[in-house]
């Protein structure tokens, strides 16, 4: 026992000589720069309650410690990011801020590519939803035109991304309304206290124009809004659906697995149970070199369900890396199968 305390002692006092020894200017500006991330949470994380939490205190206390202040900034962002990773909430770490030339923020590649399989089966790996609604509508006319019976979505390595491309492919699986869920802001819960209730959810008026502009004024205005896709007539599908899940499947990709989950026809969701990283998260600079992603507002689905720490969960679980075996496994015995035996 002895030992153990005297080798802590020790850990202390040289991470306190670090501190010391380090440039005076080093050490102001890396306090500045915890200062600003501390008053930008303060702000903008929705829900004032992870804020008060022991989980945050701790982060607090460490990010703040002589060994935190003794890192270089690289190192200082790899640890914050570490320990960011037990916050009771998602959506918040530290990036570099983009270079002068751009480079660090180039434009993805289109994130879809289209394979085929047996039994009319198209195979889309979907890599994110970072594309736009209008590169997603491409390839939705692509699956159109194919004529498919089956359709496997690949959502695997499915970081997330924004809403207009998943309404472009949602919109291929549905000619129902969908009601996608509401995003709660800072603002709502100190109006309010608490999460809404499920008729206070469907009093929120659904966002008018769907475009991310509207979405980040609607949220800036009111601190609070609801994604409704409406009714169409276009043509859709209507075959059997598999859509393949890991642990990596999150932000934006986990409230659409969650809906096609449900909708009332054959869609069977196979894989690992999905992040439950489902947060709205804007950017914030905090110095000249870094900048902090923090969560700006909170998601309910349509059922009043936080997706956030909780994931989804497919209806078939199997390790990742077998989901795709799997979906074609049941697609080759479905199609031995009469019709009226289907069990997807």
């Amino acid at each position: 026992m002895h030992d153990c305390v005297f080798r802590v002692t020790v850990g202390l006092l040289l991470a306190s000589a670090f501190v010391f020894s380090a440039p005076a200017a080093e050490l102001d500006h890396r306090r500045a720069m915890i200062g600003q991330i501390l008053a930008i949470s303060e702000q903008v994380v929705p829900n004032p309650a992870w804020l008060e939490s022991e989980e945050w205190q701790s982060f607090v206390d460490e990010i703040q410690s002589p060994a935190m202040l003794a890192k270089d900034e690289v190192e200082f962002a790899r640890a914050f990011n570490r320990a960011a990773a037990d916050l009771p909430f998602s959506h918040y770490r530290l990036q570099r801020r983009p270079r002068a030339d751009g480079s660090a923020n180039q434009d993805h590649a289109s994130g879809l590519t289209l394979t085929e399989a047996a039994h009319g089966t198209a195979i889309l790996t979907v890599d994110h939803f970072a594309m736009s609604g209008e590169v997603m509508g491409a390839m939705v006319d692509r699956l159109r035109a194919g004529e498919y019976r089956n359709l496997v979505l690949d959502f695997r390595g499915h970081p997330g991304g924004s809403f207009p491309a998943g309404m472009a492919l949602g919109r291929f699986l549905s000619r129902d309304p969908v009601d996608t869920g509401v995003y709660l802001t800072r603002r709502w819960f100190l109006e309010h206290g608490d999460y809404p209730t499920l008729e206070q959810i469907a009093a929120i008026e659904p966002l008018a124009e769907l475009n991310l502009d509207a979405f980040a004024r609607e949220l800036e205005q009111h601190g609070v809004l609801r994604i409704v896709v409406p009714a169409h007539d276009e043509e859709v599908f209507d075959g059997r659906l598999f859509v393949l899940t890991s642990r990596q499947t999150a932000s934006a990709a986990e409230p659409f697995v969650d809906l096609v989950s449900r909708f009332p026809k054959h869609v069977t969701v196979i894989g690992e149970p999905t992040a439950g990283s489902m947060l709205s998260g804007e950017r914030f600079p905090v110095s000249e070199d870094w900048m902090l992603f923090a969560p700006v507002a909170d998601f309910l689905t349509d059922q009043g369900r936080r997706l956030d720490g909780v994931g989804v969960q497919p209806h078939v679980e199997v390790p990742a890396e077998l989901a795709l075996e799997t979906a074609l496994r049941m697609i080759e015995e479905g199609a031995s199968m009469p019709e009226d035996q289907h069990s997807f």
